[in-house]
This record gives structure tokens, C-alpha cells and sequence, in this order.
């Protein structure tokens, strides 16, 4: 398997837990024994687990179904949507910003990926101009690490990216810091470079 996964393994973004080897089978696809979290065990071919395209026997699907059509009252809600969105980024490839969860490796907790109502237990009501935020933002959607935050503090708590917008880089000796109001900006130091020899060969 492309994914050192070990038998006992839970697959990440799933409900599926790995039970046994895999095995080949008659049309030479590659098999991996799994069991759901609901108990009913499969073979999955393993490119399907690798790509996120299997999240459980099924189980899930009819779970998110019968949850929007739930009489809990909370279905159009700004907490329910916030939930099917989170579940969505961390779990199917197709999603629009699955690169950024899913794809780095972020999950979602066993208990909120079942059940809507764990999640709303967990997390209480929305309040006011919040929106739900990772605590450390590398780490997992799961009750110790999500809290409701406002924008400025969403913004504070982003991830720095790792290059400029020309992708140079964003190295110790490529970055410098420039002070603002209310902080400070990192600036790429090739790019402040570059601009300078334009301006220069502009005057000359």
C-alpha cells in the first residue's frame, strides 16, 4: 500500500478501521479488509482509501442525508452548514478547498464526523460574527482544539504560506519584516530587489 497503514490502523477521514492484509484480487486490484465503525466489514480496493473516494460502508452517506432532512431544526442553520463544510474539506477530494485540510492530512474527530449533534453539543451555538477556528492550524477539528473566533483572530492565526506570490521563498535570509499600523508585514526581500532594478532601469 502506498500509506504505511498497519492492521489495526483507523484510516483518517474515515470510519474504517483495517482488520486484515490486503489481499489481490481475481482482476488483480489490490483489497484491504476493513471494518466500519457501525461494525460491517468490507473489502475496499486500496486506491479508493488512499483517495478518500471510501469513507465508510455507506453509513455516512445515509447519515448526512437523514441529517438534512432532520426535523432537529437546525438544518439551515450557520452551525450546520459550518459542520457538512468542515466534513467536506477534510474528506472528499472534489471539495474546493480540499488541498488545504484534507490533502495536508486534517481530520476530523471520530465523534463529529457521525453526528452532527456530538458537534453541536461539543461546540454550543454560534455566536454573533464568529466563525469556527482551528486552535493550533495544523492540528485536527476536534473539541480541545476548535473554538468560535472572530475574523481578525482567524486572520492572526493563519498559516504563513511557505513562498511570495512570484514563489520565491520565504526564507530566513529572503524575508525581512515591515513594521504597520496595529503590526507588522513579512516582505520577500528578491522581490523588494527586482522591484528596485525595474524602477532604476525605468530612470535611467
Amino acid at each position: 500500500m502506498g500509506k504505511q497503514w498497519k492492521l489495526g490502523d483507523s484510516i483518517p477521514g474515515t470510519r474504517w478501521t483495517i482488520v486484515g492484509e490486503p489481499e489481490w484480487d481475481e482482476r488483480r486490484r489490490r483489497r484491504v479488509p476493513v471494518q466500519c465503525v457501525c461494525g460491517t466489514t468490507r473489502r475496499v480496493r486500496a486506491e479508493k482509501l488512499h483517495d478518500g473516494r471510501s469513507r465508510s460502508c455507506g453509513c455516512l452517506a445515509r447519515e448526512l442525508n437523514a441529517a438534512r432532512m432532520t426535523k432537529h431544526g437546525w438544518s439551515r442553520t450557520p452551525e450546520y452548514r459550518t459542520w457538512q463544510d468542515m466534513i467536506q474539506r477534510c474528506t472528499n477530494p472534489q471539495a474546493e478547498r480540499y488541498a488545504d485540510y484534507g490533502a495536508r492530512g486534517i481530520t476530523v474527530c471520530q465523534r463529529w464526523l457521525s453526528s452532527f449533534e456530538n458537534f453541536l453539543a461539543d461546540m454550543g451555538g454560534r455566536p454573533a460574527g464568529l466563525s469556527l477556528d482551528r486552535i493550533e492550524v495544523n492540528g485536527h477539528y476536534d473539541p480541545s482544539n476548535c473554538r468560535w473566533a472572530t475574523r481578525s483572530e482567524q486572520n492572526a492565526n493563519r498559516r504563513p504560506r511557505d513562498a511570495c506570490r512570484n514563489g520565491h521563498p520565504y526564507s530566513p535570509a529572503n524575508t525581512r519584516w515591515r513594521a504597520v499600523r496595529g503590526g507588522r508585514v513579512r516582505q520577500c526581500i528578491t522581490c523588494c530587489h527586482e522591484g528596485r532594478a525595474r524602477r532604476e532601469g525605468r530612470a535611467a
